[in-house]
């Protein structure tokens, strides 16, 4: 009898897929399928999804968590690269033709929705929790360490960090730029985080970058008043 080995790369083809995907789904059908339906309890809801799609993401640590090694030496350049990726953000929002297709996002201001400073205080903590942390660990895995992958090659996980094909790359940018309402800066956001990713073999640098980007563009909302991007 032939022993089974453990390595991840020796796996049946697609056998964690879910691992990678969960979190992002769960994420895109509450935010399709419930938001708009519970407006007047939007507060709750989006609470309700950061707490879902964290607990997601921890019920699945065991199998994405070899992708993501902590590299000090990642931070600075993960740092600028998000720096970069938020001036563009901004700077091409004036220009980008809006699509009908992909909606727009909800103008929420809490200082005008919450009358509870408390609750206030406590859906802030929530919103930057799932822009910094929750957002920035979900789209990576999913898009940079899963789908560039997976469309490389099916075996995903024998493709190394950093390692796609021009055709996984084109999927991945345009996936992401429709993601998005801000299609243009987003397109252009994940050319650079892809550029990031194969320079550096790191998704941690990814998530890094993504996370900085993210951090920045909470503070501008708070500090302008441009709800328009949260």
């Amino acid at each position: 009898m032939t022993q089974q080995s453990n390595d991840p790369t020796t796996q049946p083809k697609n056998r964690d897929w879910l691992a990678y995907c969960l979190s992002m789904i769960l994420f895109m059908l509450i935010t399709a399928l419930v938001e708009p339906y519970f407006v007047s309890q939007f507060v709750a809801v989006y609470c309700a999804k950061v707490i879902l799609v964290t607990a997601s993401l921890f019920a699945t640590y065991r199998i994405w968590k070899p992708d993501v090694k902590l590299e000090g030496k990642w931070i600075l350049p993960g740092a600028i690269v998000g720096l970069v990726i938020i001036v563009l953000w901004f700077a091409l929002d004036p220009y980008t033709p809006q699509l009908s297709i992909l909606g727009k996002r909800t103008e929420y201001n809490p200082y005008e929705k919450i009358d509870s400073a408390a609750v206030r205080n406590v859906f802030l903590a929530f919103r930057f929790f799932g822009l910094v942390v929750m957002v920035p660990i979900m789209e990576e895995i999913f898009w940079r360490s899963f789908l560039i992958r997976y469309i490389t090659n099916e075996n995903f996980r024998s493709v190394p960090m950093g390692t796609f094909s021009v055709g996984a790359f084109a999927f991945v940018a345009i996936g992401f730029a429709l993601a998005h309402p801000e299609w243009l800066a987003a397109l252009m956001c994940a050319a650079l985080l892809a550029g990031l990713l194969r320079w550096s073999k790191s998704l941690w640098a990814c998530i890094v970058a993504h996370a900085v980007a993210n951090l920045a563009l909470g503070i501008y909302v708070l500090q302008t008043g441009q709800w328009k991007f949260w």
